[in-house]
């Protein structure tokens, strides 16, 4: 991710913000070595609109020694091919086919 982000880049995901590229490697790396492990991350969906980027995306991860899956977003500007801001988002229940109740 690190290697297409402006080195000014800023990336917003689940709270904390992240400037910059080294401080998004720094991030990965210590991702990685406490102990997080990717299983999957499947595109579902992707378009591109002149400098914005938008992905759909199912995530599949163990942190922390718990294994977890949800679906989420990421919405990117771009500039030059270069990721300038990178917005993250992550569903919080399960999607469902509304029947007229909330589960």
């Amino acid at each position: 991710m690190a290697s297409r982000a402006r080195r000014d880049c800023a990336d917003t995901a689940w709270g904390p913000v992240y400037h910059g590229c080294d401080t998004v490697r720094r991030w990965a790396r210590k991702w990685f070595a406490d102990g997080g492990v990717v299983h999957r991350w499947a595109v579902t969906d992707h378009f591109v609109a002149r400098d914005r980027e938008v992905a759909q995306w199912t995530f599949e991860c163990t942190w922390q020694g718990d294994r977890t899956a949800f679906d989420g977003a990421t919405v990117a500007r771009v500039a030059d091919g270069r990721v300038v801001e990178l917005r993250e988002y992550q569903t919080t229940a399960p999607l469902y086919d509304w029947q007229g109740t909330w589960r």
